[in-house]
């Protein structure tokens, strides 16, 4: 994706007046395509250093340093720039203190691993591509030697910063397949803000499924807990029992269970295609409990355990993520803002707010593609439709808080049957509300 991308956004931002910097940007990563490299030379620490190096003089000798400075935003805006690794960012709808993006795992890219055993030595924020303006040279003192040293500097009010330096908890709701381990380690063991210690949820796991559990001082601080909401597992047993409309399909699928692993496949991912995002987050609610209930429990805790004697809580924050933030992180997201009271629309529009972010056109496609499921049309048999999954339509969202008030009576009567009840929300309640005093006491 980033091959395809990374040039057209690069020169759309050309667009802007003003901005000849991005001109000179778009020159060296064309100069150097050959890398493919997403933040352009990063793979190569000899190309990369004489590539900005030619590119801060070149800006420098114009003298238009200046116009690469982003202009202000007002507090809790995120900038994202064409170079932003972290997508979908943003402060979820009528929370203090939750934040939600996809996967951070390219942050990794912005360390150096020097000497290719796993030596990190540098930090390259993005920014420092965007506005490079300190670049010195030093001559040693008698030997005539001449050393560079360059410094960098973020954006305050970038996803980059937010998760480097502030962010204490980060809900990581993927599966292990799912994640890029070296760059992820990359960057959370060497965060500026402070490292990050991973923690595994595990079901029936007394040691590990509780986040406060053996937890240091040094956790306390800074974590990563690592959860998954989406087990195929569960997803396909909840499919056998829930989903098969008829004699004959259960019979079909019977068979194949136990004489056509292919036709299985192809048989499981047709249903897929047919119950769409509906049906994904219908799954997830019903055979999540545990998960979804660890992760509401950790944002508590942890919210509680930031809050000193005032109620005010000058740094940290939770970050709620998945692959691309929409589906898993929307329904986590979806269960904080149902307890606080946050209305349908606004859960919905922060919800659909995703297929803007990620450029996807997920509504038109998704409910055209399942519609051609339905009649037999151009959905590929046997495969899963990414047309189908790929956007963040407002009808799933406002299906999925339907079905949850049509089985279980409320959001808060489903939320007692997975455990988190009247005292954890009554918890969250309490610190949530600690959240917005403070800012507004901050604010006069």
């Amino acid at each position: 994706e980033t091959k395809h991308t990374n040039t057209n956004d690069t020169l759309n931002a050309m667009k802007a007046p003003g901005q000849t910097i991005w001109l000179l940007l778009a020159i060296s990563y064309t100069a150097n395509c050959f890398t493919w490299n997403p933040l352009f030379l990063l793979n190569n620490p000899s190309l990369r250093k004489k590539s900005i190096e030619k590119l801060v003089r070149r800006v420098e000798k114009r003298g238009e340093t200046s116009d690469c400075a982003f202009p202000s935003v007002p507090e809790e805006e995120f900038v994202a720039t064409p170079m932003t690794l972290v997508k979908n960012f943003r402060k979820a709808s009528g929370l203090e203190h939750i934040y939600r993006c996809a996967s951070t795992d390219l942050l990794g890219d912005l360390f150096d691993d020097e000497d290719g055993n796993g030596n990190i030595s540098a930090l390259i924020p993005p920014s420092s591509l965007l506005s490079p303006s300190v670049l010195e040279e030093k001559t040693v003192q008698g030997t005539g030697e001449i050393t560079t040293t360059k410094k960098f500097s973020f954006e305050s009010n970038s996803p980059e910063m937010k998760l480097l330096y502030d962010v204490g908890l980060i809900l990581d709701l993927r599966s292990q397949s799912e994640r890029d381990e070296l760059k992820a380690k990359k960057w959370m063991v060497n965060a500026p803000g402070g490292k990050f210690v991973t923690k595994n949820f595990e079901r029936n796991n007394s040691g590990s499924d509780n986040y406060e559990q053996g937890r240091t001082k040094e956790e306390k601080q800074r974590i990563v807990y690592r959860i998954d909401v989406l087990s195929p597992q569960r997803l396909f047993d909840y499919m056998s029992k829930s989903w098969l409309s008829s004699a004959p399909q259960r019979t079909k699928y019977m068979f194949n269970v136990a004489f056509n692993s292919q036709g299985l496949h192809e048989m499981r991912m047709d249903i897929l295609n047919e119950k769409g995002l509906k049906g994904l987050y219908e799954a997830i609610i019903e055979t999540s409990n545990a998960e979804l209930f660890a992760c509401l429990t950790a944002i508590v805790e942890y919210l509680e355990s930031t809050q000193n004697d005032t109620g005010n809580r000058s740094k940290g924050g939770v970050v709620v993520h998945c692959v691309q933030g929409k589906d898993r992180t929307g329904l986590v997201i979806m269960l904080c803002q149902s307890i606080l009271g946050v209305s349908d629309d606004i859960i919905i529009s922060d919800y659909h707010v995703s297929e803007k972010l990620l450029n996807r056109n997920g509504s038109a496609a998704a409910t055209m593609a399942a519609s051609s499921a339905r009649k037999g049309g151009s959905v590929p048999k046997g495969k899963l439709s990414r047309e189908i999954f790929s956007g963040s339509p407002a009808e799933a969202m406002a299906f999925t808080l339907k079905l949850i008030r049509g089985k279980y009576g409320s959001i808060n009567n489903y939320l007692d049957s997975i455990g988190f009840d009247k005292g954890w929300r009554d918890r969250f309640i309490s610190v949530s509300k600690s959240a917005v005093k403070s800012k507004n006491t901050n604010v006069q």
